[in-house]
């Protein structure tokens, strides 16, 4: 079967990029080809649409790609088209049935602006994330884990000056302390910033395991990359 194929601009946030797709794309296809070339979280689910001269037009299953790629193919205007990849809307999502709270991919942190922006970020510095703190197995090395981005769940000062917090990502959560250093210098910020619901970007994180299934995270000064505060648009 003769398969042809087609010019594309993507479009992801302040991102664009021009692709070839296929005219035997199908929408499941499209799904993959487009969290990959984004290394999107796969938890999430992005919403699609396109733009063509006169025709925009939301893509939500195999008919919608179908219309997009024929519209595409046989436009009298040549014009290239244009597909944007949006933020879900988290108003509209609606999970059926019970929720169960042991499931952290679930949690609607993951489709807010602070996550959403904290893998955007990631993205233009060239990292892929792979969510950690359900599998230390695989990701502990030597005591540290070398990116943890994680939605605070919960943060507690304690009497020392640190603060006591639950970090949570898309594979599970985990305890651990920021040292009280993180918060004395005011002009950076994290005072304010660090509290539930914001996002933390950390590298090399020292990882205190008293037990084979316990584990606590060191959070100093040094492991900080980046904060979102729980207010970060999309």
């Amino acid at each position: 079967m003769d398969v042809s194929s087609k010019k594309c601009i993507l479009h992801f946030n302040t991102f664009e990029e021009g692709v070839i797709f296929y005219d035997d794309m199908t929408y499941s296809m499209l799904l993959e080809f487009v969290g990959k070339r984004f290394n999107l979280d796969p938890n999430v689910r992005f919403n699609l649409s396109f733009n063509l001269p006169a025709i925009e037009r939301d893509i939500t299953n195999d008919n919608d790609v179908e219309f997009f790629i024929n519209c595409a193919t046989n436009s009298i205007t040549d014009e290239i088209p244009h597909l944007y990849i949006h933020p879900p809307k988290v108003e509209a999502r609606i999970i059926p049935g019970p929720m169960v709270n042991e499931d952290a991919s679930q949690d609607d942190h993951f489709m807010q602006g602070p996550w959403l922006q904290a893998i955007v970020y990631l993205h233009g510095e060239g990292v892929i994330v792979s969510s950690c703190l359900g599998d230390m197995k695989k990701y502990c090395i030597k005591g540290k884990l070398e990116l943890v981005v994680g939605v605070v769940k919960t943060c507690t000062p304690n009497s020392l000056g640190d603060m006591t917090v639950t970090l949570k990502d898309p594979t599970g959560t985990m305890g651990g302390t920021i040292h009280y250093k993180v918060f004395q210098d005011e002009k950076n910020g994290y005072t304010k910033s660090i509290k539930v619901g914001s996002v933390l970007i950390l590298r090399n994180v020292s990882v205190w395991t008293p037990t084979p299934s316990q584990h606590y995270l060191n959070i100093t000064i040094r492991n900080i990359v980046k904060v979102f505060d729980k207010d970060t648009e999309f």
